[in-house]
């Protein structure tokens, strides 16, 4: 069992991770693993730094150490869930999540990583169904914005904009409404309302990929094929994947 002194560092470890400082989080975690290299929640949470510091290869690794050391935490392979669908490996990310959820069915971030999973399979059919079914759940922003996604895939561009102008009342600051609307409005040959969905999204994450590369669409379509490169350039250099 982990001594008071190395739970209190763990404990502290995880205020600044939650708080946002991802610097002094970084800079604690190596000091609870040195101290107690056994101890399975300071392995989750390095991976989770890791992985909110933009290193996933790092992230996926600390936490398959951590369901070593603990395969009963089904947080943990929620987690790595997550980490598996930004690296583009959906498979073992739909096997995870379906443990998970023979655990808890109503999970809803699981549904969510598990849409995500499927619509990466192109299952789509499957994936509209388990996005259904969360925003039945949580009728979110998140939620509806992972519908949205969906539907936009299936040609069902009025049922997507719909969701996604209740997304944006209900979070006006969840950057994935106003990339999903951007994306809608390009479908729908609404250029001018993609751009003012484009604008918040530049405010929002002006390094994202996503956002570099929606705005290269929109040039391209406008025939600006110069700017164009140099945003999908960007966006490569953001995600070489």
């Amino acid at each position: 069992m982990a001594s008071i002194a190395i739970r209190n560092k763990l404990q502290e470890t995880e205020n600044r991770y939650l708080a946002g400082d991802i610097a002094r989080a970084s800079a604690l975690g190596p000091e609870v693993i040195d101290a107690d290299p056994g101890n399975a929640e300071a392995w989750h949470l390095s991976g989770l730094i890791h992985f909110t510091a933009g290193q996933p290869q790092e992230s996926e690794s600390r936490i398959r150490r951590a369901i070593r050391l603990d395969s009963s935490a089904v947080h943990f392979k929620a987690n790595l869930a997550v980490v598996l669908l930004n690296r583009q490996q959906p498979a073992e990310a739909e096997n995870l999540c379906r443990e998970m959820l023979r655990v808890d069915s109503k999970h809803t971030k699981t549904l969510a990583s598990l849409g995500t999973a499927l619509r990466q399979q192109q299952r789509r059919a499957e994936s509209l169904s388990v996005f259904e079914k969360a925003v039945d759940l949580e009728r979110d922003a998140h939620a509806l914005c992972n519908l949205a996604t969906i539907l936009t895939d299936l040609g069902r561009l009025d049922e997507a904009h719909e969701l996604l102008l209740e997304a944006r009342e209900l979070n006006p600051e969840l950057s994935e409404v106003h990339k999903n609307l951007a994306i809608v409005h390009r479908e729908r040959g609404e250029a001018m309302e993609a751009q003012r969905s484009l604008a918040v999204m530049e405010q929002q994450q002006p390094d994202s990929e996503y956002t570099h590369l929606t705005c290269a669409n929109l040039l391209l379509d406008e025939g600006n094929a110069v700017e164009a490169m140099e945003r999908y350039q960007a966006a490569i250099s953001i995600n070489p994947r």
